[in-house]
Formats: C-alpha cells, sequence, structure tokens
C-alpha cells in the first residue's frame, strides 16, 4: 500500500524546515492547538510568516535562509 499523498508532503515539508534550523512547536490558544515552525534569532525582531489558503509553511522555504539570522521567526501551519 501507498502511502498516503498528505502524509508524504507533509514529511517532506517538515524534512526541509529542520534543515534549515526550524523547530516544531505546538502553541495553546484557548481550547485550540496551533502547530507551528519556530526559528532564528529569539532575540531577534518578530516575524510571523502566514502562508495562504492550500498552502505550507514550506511556502517560505527561499526566504528563511535570508531572515533566520535577523529574526526571531515563526510559522503556523494552517
Amino acid at each position: 500500500m501507498l502511502p498516503r499523498f498528505d502524509r508524504m508532503v507533509a514529511s517532506a515539508t517538515a524534512t526541509a524546515l529542520r534543515l534549515r534550523g526550524l523547530r516544531a512547536e505546538t502553541i495553546a490558544v484557548g481550547a485550540w492547538r496551533v502547530r507551528v515552525w519556530r526559528g532564528g534569532r529569539p532575540e531577534g525582531e518578530p516575524w510571523m510568516l502566514l502562508h495562504g489558503m492550500g498552502a505550507t509553511a514550506a511556502t517560505f522555504l527561499p526566504m528563511i535562509a535570508a531572515l533566520r539570522d535577523d529574526c526571531d521567526l515563526v510559522l503556523p501551519e494552517l
């Protein structure tokens, strides 16, 4: 049986983000739990990058290298 496509995409996204120094976290917002990717410089300027409908945090892979040295990055998985 072949793995589900959505799981394959999620796995590839997670690997790519980890390779760029981000880590997965879960943030509690009331009764909700939001999965986010965090990375960059904790004392840097905070940046939250929101992807569009149907996209993933991988949308920002090309930008992460340019931002992570100066910014505290948060990428929610919507």
